[in-house]
């Protein structure tokens, strides 16, 4: 199998088929998400549970440019979250990462309410707080983060891959 990429918690390999990796990981996020505890969206990949940090899911090849490979609407929310993480990030005043959960939910309801119940941009940030609560079984030290390198687009709509982390692994990876 071929490494094509490495982050603080995952190792990621394209399997033979080259349609599928492998994910050899110390992410509680990927085991949230192996277990079926996130959403059943089109915003987040499907991730399967292969053994003990090892996942696999579809590959998924980046965007060379976000902007036109994005459906309006996918395009809008995925603004949107770039904003909130970059501009109105509720973990930049946060002095105890425990309560990182509740302010990012805060953020993400905040949000929502700012759209028509049944709309796409509504069901979306519902769909984001339902994985942020799955997340949040890991403990309230969750962090969320979106940037080029952690989403992926198909068909023209935006897929959260590695937006969710939990502060307490990365530091504990860090030592």
């Amino acid at each position: 199998m071929k490494l094509i990429g490495k982050g603080s918690f995952t190792k990621c390999y394209l399997l033979p088929c080259g349609s599928r990796v492998q994910l050899i990981s110390r992410d509680p996020v990927k085991e949230a998400m192996a277990w079926g505890w996130f959403p059943e969206s089109d915003l987040f990949p499907k991730v399967d549970y292969i053994d003990l940090g090892v996942y696999e899911m579809d590959y998924l090849e980046p965007a060379r440019s976000i902007k036109q490979a994005l459906i309006p609407e996918h395009w809008s929310l995925y603004k949107e979250l770039r904003d909130l993480f970059l501009n109105k990030n509720p973990g930049d005043k946060c002095k105890k990462p425990d309560d990182l959960y509740h302010l990012w939910y805060k953020a993400f309801e905040d949000q929502a309410e700012t759209y028509a119940p049944g709309s796409f941009m509504f069901e979306a940030y519902q769909d984001i707080m339902m994985a942020l609560d799955a997340c949040a079984n890991f403990g309230g030290d969750v962090v969320f983060e979106v940037s080029p390198r952690n989403v992926r687009i198909k068909d023209g709509k935006l897929i959260l891959l590695d937006c969710f982390f939990i502060h307490s692994t990365l530091v504990e990876g860090k030592k």
